[in-house]
């Protein structure tokens, strides 16, 4: 019987020190939201300033569609060339909503951003509803596919 005693102790004290390990609070991650929430300041940023380097890094993959507001399709490489060269001025950009849903590995964002901007010497200013999707790979978010719709088109 007196050895029942210091068995028992011993486990209770390790059930006792197993509960409280689980309820202490681990260090927060950055959440899914927020991360994505800073890609769109960073990415809508490097647009402003012509950053082509941010917007490589921020766009890594080659696979990542791009729907313009006229309906054609290219590729993020294509969006950035036209940065690079020139061809898209960004002078203004930022967000007015924005709307993240999480599904595990994979992110729709949808939200409405306003730029000051020209497009091959045209005037592309305006209010874009944007449709954005992400997948998770290897811990980081990356957008494969974008869609953007001009609601408000510019002034003649």
């Amino acid at each position: 019987m007196k050895q029942l005693l210091p068995i028992t102790l011993i486990l209770a004290m390790a059930v006792i020190t197993r509960a409280e390990e689980k309820s202490a609070p681990a260090a927060a991650p950055v959440s899914d939201e927020a991360a994505l929430r800073k890609i769109y300041h960073d990415w809508y940023g490097a647009f402003a300033k012509g950053d082509v380097a941010a917007l490589e890094k921020l766009v890594p993959n080659d696979d990542c569609l791009w729907i313009d507001s006229e309906g054609n399709v290219s590729n993020i490489r294509q969006v950035i060339a036209d940065v690079k060269s020139g061809a898209y001025k960004c002078e203004s950009a930022h967000i007015d909503k924005l709307n993240i849903r999480v599904f595990g590995d994979a992110a729709v964002v949808m939200g409405l951003e306003t730029e000051k901007s020209t497009y091959k010497g045209k005037d592309a200013s305006g209010q874009y509803r944007f449709t954005d999707t992400f997948v998770k790979r290897n811990g980081t978010w990356v957008c494969v596919a974008t869609v953007n719709q001009l609601i408000t088109p510019p002034k003649p």
